[in-house]
């Protein structure tokens, strides 16, 4: 069926009109029946033209990131401790896709990563590579 994407328990129907969607989601419920499957209702959305799934946001036109996350790591306060470092990196890497140039604006930070102990050191190099990250997340 190239009208789903399923993640674990998560299913994701694509469909181009209101008909469409409702020929897909016969389709889905005679194969689920087939196999035995049950869904919960009340985790369902049907018809949505706009849905959070997976920390996206999916739309019609596209693909987005989460506003939240994208404030999130717009406000992330500076790393102090390679955990902090790591767990921004995460943030930001999750959302590569969106950031022209990701990897080359990160590569600097996980090469502190591998250079420091616990503590960060910080300059005006890296400090501009981690603004670098929070401005391209719009």
């Amino acid at each position: 069926m190239d009208f789903v994407f399923a993640y674990l328990d998560d299913v994701l129907i694509f469909s181009s009109s209101r008909e469409e969607h409702i020929r897909h989601l016969e389709t889905l419920f005679k194969r689920f029946q087939e196999y035995g499957l049950a869904i919960n209702r009340t985790k369902c959305q049907f018809g949505k033209s706009l849905i959070e799934f997976l920390g996206y946001q999916i739309l019609r036109d596209g693909i987005l990131p989460l506003p939240d996350k994208v404030n999130i790591v717009q406000n992330f306060p500076k790393p102090d401790t390679a955990q902090a470092l790591r767990e921004f990196i995460g943030l930001v890497n999750f959302y590569h896709r969106f950031i022209p140039n990701a990897s080359r604006i990160l590569r600097p930070l996980f090469m502190t990563l591998n250079t420091q102990s616990k503590s960060i050191i910080w300059n005006n190099e890296k400090l501009a590579y981690i603004r670098r990250s929070q401005d391209n997340t719009d």
